[in-house]
């Protein structure tokens, strides 16, 4: 578990504060931040950076407070991440940041995948691996609408975190509740 307390706070000549906690992991392909207390204050703002800054993830607001707390930022490359909280003037101590899990990628593989989907890198948004037939390949042709219900699920699990597909289906009633229908692998 990690918190402020893991971190650098730095005061700023405006009379904010920014808070810097860097994280290492030998040999990881990628991180990811898992959070089970997450709020930030009107304001404030975090990101999740590479120490060279060629991938930032954020920034997030308090706009994206979950109900329950509960957060991901996501897979930066490498094994090096920054996260980095800016605290505004008239906002001390209101963040509330608690690590819960760090997840490494550490298969080329999956971790390609995982990145192909969060920030359309390698292969693409749209492709698949080559054991899967593409959507988008004359293989798919007659399921040109169908597609449009598909979507890509991020899990996570005690092991780690995975891919799976959902459908998005509607209610007998087709009052348009979105709902997501997926499997377990």
């Amino acid at each position: 578990d990690l918190s402020w307390a893991d971190g650098t706070w730095y005061d700023l000549p405006s009379g904010g504060r920014m808070w810097q906690l860097s994280l290492e992991s030998s040999q990881a392909l990628g991180l990811a931040v898992f959070y089970d207390e997450f709020y930030l204050p009107p304001g404030a703002t975090l990101h999740m950076y590479t120490p060279d800054k060629a991938e930032v993830i954020g920034a997030y607001t308090s706009r994206v407070n979950p109900a329950n707390g509960k957060f991901w930022t996501g897979f930066t490359r490498g094994e090096r991440a920054i996260l980095e909280y800016f605290e505004p003037p008239g906002q001390r101590d209101q963040g509330r940041l608690h690590i819960v899990q760090i997840d490494y990628a550490y298969q080329k593989d999956n971790f390609n995948a995982a990145l192909r989907s969060a920030s359309q890198m390698e292969l693409g948004f749209g492709t698949s691996d080559g054991c899967h037939n593409n959507i988008n390949c004359p293989l798919g042709q007659e399921f040109q609408t169908a597609k449009k219900a598909v979507c890509r699920i991020l899990l996570v699990f005690e092991e780690g975190t995975g891919y799976c597909t959902g459908n998005l289906i509607n209610n007998v009633r087709e009052d348009d509740r979105p709902y997501v229908l997926s499997a377990f692998h």
